[in-house]
């Protein structure tokens, strides 16, 4: 399902063929994507309409060299996603290596939509507190 400004620009064709549907599965994904990076890099309370939109200030002094506090930030993550991106059903994380030296925490999502899509993510975590995801 596209957002509404997405699926507005979308009007004009009355028709769909199969290859649309690949075209239009290939948007929704790109669509998923985007805003998922959106909401991962914006700051709590910054958004006035909804003050619990996006991630808080990540504190790094300490780092996330314990285990439990990188699956606590991933679980914390995977409900945030699960909270504002109402095309994802079902969600989980996996924690994996990254040989970025920048890369503070890495882990991948799968991620499935109410239509059945999977969609595999990778999220990474930089130093400076901003998160890439990239599509698998």
């Amino acid at each position: 399902m596209l957002r509404i400004t997405e699926r507005l620009n979308e009007l004009s064709s009355s028709h769909y063929s199969e290859d649309d549907r690949i075209v239009d599965q290939t948007k929704v994904m790109r669509s998923i994507v985007e805003l998922i990076e959106k909401l991962l890099n914006t700051r709590t309370n910054s958004v006035s309409i909804d003050p619990e939109y996006g991630v808080p200030e990540i504190d790094f002094s300490k780092g996330l060299v314990d285990e439990a506090e990188k699956l606590d930030l991933m679980h914390f993550l995977e409900q945030l996603i699960l909270r504002f991106e109402k095309r994802i059903v079902a969600l989980q994380g996996i924690l994996f290596d990254s040989h970025d030296i920048r890369v503070v925490m890495a882990f991948r999502l799968q991620a499935q939509t109410y239509d059945k899509a999977q969609l595999t993510l990778a999220v990474l975590l930089y130093s400076d507190n901003t998160l890439a995801v990239e599509t698998n």
